[in-house]
């Protein structure tokens, strides 16, 4: 999975750069409008390795987001998501369940070049891991994330945007470690 996540970073870095790219013999192009909020869900899996209670665990795990942001500037946007890897799913049936969520971060997206989709993405918040097998038990700790990305616009509000991301955290009761692979669905307000 890590090696999928940099052979994706480096065909996002390449294909921003080349829809991006100015042509010598014309003017060059306007800078892209990346004025208002802008609403967005993820999809993706993460690589995710932890370590609860002293024993190490791992694999490939869904990952869901859902984001909002608003545009400082034409380069950058602060916003706050949340997101989260489903470690085992729950069941109606009896008590089970369990997951690592970020719960809330503060986000900020810089697009370092104007003419381009190609963004850094960084967060910082509180993460927090859950387990309803054993009774509940919740712990929550600092986290934080750094990615990259690219937007695609369907028309001139929404668009999809893929990512890869590394985000880490420490609980009371472990820490964790993971490499994400996403697409954002989102909407611009403008």
């Amino acid at each position: 999975m890590r090696a999928s996540a940099f052979a994706f970073f480096l065909c996002v870095f390449c294909l921003s750069n080349y829809l991006g790219a100015e042509d010598e013999t014309q003017d060059r192009p306007p800078p892209i409008n990346r004025e208002g909020w802008r609403l967005g869900l993820d999809l993706g899996a993460g690589d995710i390795d932890y370590n609860l209670f002293g024993q190490p665990y791992g694999g490939e795990k869904f990952y869901m987001a859902l984001n909002a942001s608003y545009a400082v500037t034409n380069q950058a946007r602060i916003g706050v998501e949340t997101n989260g890897w489903l470690l085992e799913s729950g069941n109606l049936n009896y008590a089970s369940g369990e997951g690592i969520s970020q719960v809330i971060m503060l986000t900020g997206h810089v697009y370092p070049l104007e003419a381009s989709h190609f963004y850094l993405k960084m967060g910082w918040g509180v993460s927090s891991y859950w387990d309803d097998r054993i009774g509940y038990r919740e712990s929550e700790s600092g986290t934080w994330s750094l990615g990259l990305g690219t937007d695609f616009f369907f028309n001139n509000q929404s668009g999809w945007s893929p990512y890869v991301s590394f985000s880490s955290g420490d609980f009371e009761v472990g820490d964790y470690d993971a490499v994400t692979i996403a697409v954002s669905f989102f909407w611009n307000q403008k």
